[in-house]
C-alpha cells in the first residue's frame, strides 16, 4: 500500500504540474534536438514523433513496463532488443547490461537508433540493420510517415494506407543470425515487429530452448487468424508461462489511482492461456 501510495503521489505531482509544462514545450518545436532525460540518458527527439513525445514528457516510453522488466535482469545480463526503433527500450535497460543486440531493418530509423546510441557512448549496444524472420527474404514495410513509427507495419497484402510509404526491408533467418553473434548467453529478448511475432518466434525457438531467456513481446488477436495464439505458445517450453503485465486499466484518473492504491502500483500478472479478442501490449514469456 505504501508503494502504490507513494506512486499515485508522484504520478499526481508530475501530471499536474511537470508533464503539461513539458509537452506545451515539445509542441512548439519544429526541428529535432538533442533531448537528455531525467535518468541522464539522451535521445534526438523529433518534433511529431508519437514515442518521441513520450520521452519528452515522461522521460521514456513505457517506463512501468522497463522498470518491472529491469528487475527480472541478472547482473551482466545479454539482451535481444528486436524491432528497437529508436532505442527507448535497447537505452533504458543498457545499464544493466553487458551486451545489448538491437536489430532494426529500417534504415531511417536505424539511423536514428545510431546516433541515439552514439549520445550515449554505449559502446556494448550493437545494431544490426536488418529484421529478424522465419527466413532470409526482402518484405514490404509500411512505414508510417504521419508521426507514429510505432504504428508501421509489415504489409500482408493489403492497401498502402494513407499517411504511410513502402519500403522495402531486408530480413534475415533469426537463428541463423543470433547464432552468428556467438553468444555465451541470452537473458532477455524484446520482440516488436508489427505482425510478425509468429514468424520470428518460430525461428528462434531453438534459441529460446539453449539460453532460457525471458521473452517479452506483443500479440493482436483481432489482427491474427484463429489459432496463431497457440502457435505462438508451441515456440515455448513446457515449462514456460505467458502472462500479461497489467499496469492500471484504462479510465479516469480517480479509477488508475485506486487501481494502484489496491496494487501497490502494480504490476498484476494475469496467465494467458486462452487470449482475449484484443491486442496484449506486454506479454511476458518464462520460465516457472
Amino acid at each position: 500500500m505504501l508503494k502504490g501510495l507513494a506512486f499515485v503521489a508522484s504520478r499526481a505531482f508530475e501530471q499536474t504540474l511537470i508533464e503539461p509544462r513539458r509537452a506545451r514545450a515539445f509542441d512548439r518545436l519544429s526541428e529535432s534536438y538533442l533531448h537528455t532525460t531525467g535518468d541522464g540518458l539522451k535521445f534526438h527527439l523529433v518534433p511529431g514523433e508519437h514515442i518521441d513525445r513520450f520521452i519528452a514528457v515522461e522521460g521514456i516510453y513505457e517506463r512501468r513496463f522497463l522498470n518491472y522488466i529491469k528487475t527480472l535482469l541478472p547482473k551482466g545480463a545479454v539482451i535481444l532488443d528486436i524491432g528497437a526503433n529508436i532505442g527507448n527500450h535497447a537505452i533504458f535497460l543498457s545499464r544493466h547490461c553487458s551486451q545489448v543486440h538491437c536489430f532494426e531493418p529500417n534504415p531511417r530509423v536505424a539511423a536514428r537508433l545510431r546516433k541515439n546510441v552514439s549520445a550515449n557512448e554505449a559502446s556494448h549496444i550493437k545494431v544490426h540493420q536488418f529484421g529478424l524472420g522465419d527466413r532470409d527474404e526482402t518484405h514490404t514495410f509500411h512505414e508510417n510517415i504521419a508521426g507514429n513509427l510505432g504504428a508501421s507495419h509489415f504489409a500482408n497484402g493489403e492497401a498502402l494506407p494513407e499517411g504511410h510509404r513502402a519500403v522495402d526491408l531486408e530480413i534475415r533467418q533469426a537463428e541463423k543470425a543470433i547464432n552468428a553473434l556467438n553468444l555465451k548467453r541470452i537473458d532477455f529478448i524484446k520482440i516488436d515487429v508489427e505482425g510478425m511475432e509468429e514468424q520470428v518466434l518460430k525461428s528462434i525457438a531453438p534459441i529460446i530452448e539453449r539460453y532460457r531467456p525471458v521473452v517479452a513481446f506483443e500479440h493482436h488477436e483481432t489482427r491474427v487468424s484463429a489459432g496463431t495464439f497457440a502457435k505462438i505458445r508451441a515456440c515455448f517450453p513446457a515449462d514456460y508461462r505467458i502472462v500479461e503485465a497489467q499496469f492500471a486499466p484504462d479510465g479516469s484518473a480517480r479509477t488508475k489511482a485506486l487501481w494502484n492504491l489496491k496494487h501497490d502500483a502494480g504490476p498484476v500478472l494475469s496467465e494467458v492461456i486462452e487470449p482475449e479478442r484484443r491486442s496484449y501490449e506486454a506479454l511476458i514469456a518464462a520460465p516457472v
